[in-house]
């Protein structure tokens, strides 16, 4: 707050002067709304009524504002108010803003402005004051305090320790109390001086008392200049000392495995008097050791590093008693621990194994046996046990050996787990085996039409491995046997064509080989091989035994023809096949001999034509 007790009336008037606006506002577009002036640094928003107040009191008045928005800097502003002493405050507000002389928004939010500057006149005896804001306060954040630490063989101080504190930490915390509350006794701490690193300070108690060692104090900050999560402090101030021995109430009985039993170990420790566990003092002496009443030899027992390792076989129920001798505060004092011998513990798994048999090859899709061997804590091999197998995708909860289908090709993890002990092994497991080669062997000798033939067949996959109790569909000749087995016996039936009757024109009768002994035929081949060949003719039909040959087909040089029949003939036991052909033209059609006829004699195996 500023105020004045007199004005000077230059500068009121000037103040008038430029801020009149009322003999003009009602009939123009631009009024004067507000002006800033700075007050100690700082700019404030006055209504344009204070203005002429303001520059009476001094205060440095830096833009003004009008109706528009727009803000025009003073030095702007009053240079065109001279220039235009007769025209009305519109006009001048135009003219500035066609000079563009108005401030861009950047530089209006650059003045950061408070808008809540005000300037009151006595009317009496013509004080002036104005009013601008207080600027408020920075907050301070109370220090956090992280930790609380007893300081050994001090008892009426603790270390504080603060969390990242500020530079001015001794500013902030010095006169600042904390209060230590146990069972209605308060203790109030004050700042005493800096700890041995920045961040920690000595806090002392202020009335002369002495914290009670080992004791539990409620923690409260007296005022907000700190805070804290710690509830409570245990006043440790004392050096801590080994107040006695524990050692174990129980121990389990001794395991046999393989025929020998484990050494049965005993841990004892020295206990201060914080409760705190420690390594036994230097001073300790293990007096005497007793299983079940009687005095062990040394013999019987090791005992280093507060570790007691029995050499005896330990029964269920046997009761061991340990004597010790230390020094507290130099008075020596013997403590005797008692530890009995637990009951064995039912049998549970502890160990599993698998056993898989690895020396045939593994196929999706075929069957698996899988088997886990489950031990339990003493050793022994369980004879049942439930199992979680898990082969690649397939899970299942059974017994020790299953039987389960590899759904899976490539690396498959077998796994079993038993009592959340598990035990796994990666396997290879081959694609599903497809036959991919096959190996025929014969039975060497001669054979004859109708004889019976072994054969048998070696079927390999795509892996190269043979593959049994296959199907095979065998062909022997014109012996067909299908799905059959690998090692089988096919009857020989074998039936061929006469390969040709070779005669002239006319036919000449001569004898011919019969090659294979055929008895059913449903092809004749004839070949003319005078001058007068099928080049020659016109051949429209050939009749044998009276059925008509469906087709002819020449080959070679037109010389030969093939006869085909829709049906066999049938030649068995026949000693005659009697051919004919109609009659026959020459190649510009003049008909030749009367229709020829010739005749197959079937004899010792062999074809005899005749005319």
């Amino acid at each position: 707050m500023n105020k004045t007790k007199k004005t000077s009336a230059s500068l009121i008037a000037l103040a008038l002067a430029t801020s009149t606006v009322a003999p003009y506002a009602a009939a123009q577009t631009y009024e004067l709304r507000s002006v800033y002036a700075q007050i100690d640094g700082q700019t404030y928003v006055f209504p344009a009524s204070d203005m002429a107040d303001l520059l009476a009191q001094g205060k440095s008045v830096t833009h003004v504002e009008i109706t528009t928005g727009h803000v025009f800097a003073i030095g702007d502003y009053s240079k065109e108010l001279a220039k235009s002493k007769n025209k009305p405050m519109s006009a001048i507000f135009a003219q500035l803003i066609e000079d563009k002389k108005y401030l861009s928004e950047s530089e209006i939010t650059r003045l950061n402005a408070s808008y809540d500057g005000q300037v009151e006149t006595d009317g009496k005896d013509g004080d002036i004051t104005v009013t601008v804001p207080k600027p408020p306060a920075p907050t301070i954040k109370p220090v956090v305090i992280s930790d609380i630490i007893t300081m050994r063989d001090v008892p009426n101080a603790v270390t504080i320790k603060f969390s990242k504190p500020p530079k001015n930490i001794e500013a902030l915390i010095t006169g600042e109390f904390i209060e230590l509350e146990h069972n209605g006794e308060v203790f109030r701490l004050m700042y005493a001086r800096s700890g041995v690193y920045d961040n920690e300070a000595i806090f002392r108690v202020v009335d002369g008392k002495r914290l009670h060692n080992n004791v539990s104090y409620n923690v409260t900050i007296a005022g907000d200049w700190a805070e804290t999560t710690i509830k409570n402090v245990t006043i440790k101030n004392e050096t801590p000392f080994v107040e006695r021995i524990e050692g174990p109430s129980t121990v389990d009985a001794s395991i046999v495995v393989n025929g020998k039993f484990d050494y049965a170990e005993l841990r004892y420790v020295g206990v201060t008097q914080y409760g705190d566990t420690t390594e036994l003092p230097t001073t300790t002496v293990l007096e005497k050791v007793a299983l079940d009443g009687k005095a062990l030899a040394t013999s019987d027992y090791t005992f280093r590093g507060g570790v007691l390792t029995l050499k005896n076989k330990l029964m269920p129920k046997s009761t061991i008693e340990t004597t010790f001798s230390f020094k507290v505060k130099g008075r020596t004092e013997r403590t005797t621990l008692t530890t009995t011998v637990n009951e064995f513990a039912p049998a549970e798994a502890a160990r599993v194994e698998l056993a898989l048999d690895t020396t045939k090859p593994f196929y999706e899709g075929q069957d698996m046996t899988v088997k886990a061997k489950v031990f339990d804590q003493y050793g022994e091999e369980m004879k049942t046990a439930q199992v979680d197998w898990q082969v690649g995708s397939l899970q299942l909860t059974g017994s020790l050996t299953e039987k389960v289908t590899l759904q899976n090709s490539g690396s498959v993890v077998v796994t079993a787990t038993v009592n959340g002990h598990t035990a796994s092994q990666t396997i290879t497991v081959l694609a599903a085996p497809k036959p991919a080669k096959i190996e025929v062997a014969v039975t060497p000798g001669n054979y004859f039409n109708g004889d019976d033939l072994p054969v048998t067949a070696k079927v390999f996959d795509q892996h190269g491995t043979e593959m049994r109790n296959q199907k095979v569909d065998w062909t022997v000749g014109d012996a067909k046997k299908l799905a059959g087995k690998q090692s089988d016996v096919l009857t020989l039936q074998i039936v061929e064509t006469p390969e040709e009757f070779v005669g002239t024109k006319p036919l000449t009768a001569g004898e011919y080989k019969f090659k294979g002994g055929t008895d059913v035929v449903k092809t004749l081949t004839l070949t003319y091989s005078e001058a007068l060949t099928t080049k020659d003719l016109k051949i429209d039909e050939f009749i044998v035994d009276g059925i008509k040959a469906t087709k002819v087909t020449p080959s070679g040089d037109n010389d030969i023809l093939i006869l085909t029949f829709a049906e066999p003939l049938t030649i068995t036991d026949k000693e005659t096949l009697t051919v004919s052909t109609p009659k026959l033209k020459d190649a510009v059609g003049n008909e030749q001999d009367e229709e020829q006829k010739f005749s197959v004699i079937i004899k010792d195996g062999k074809l005899q034509l005749k005319n």
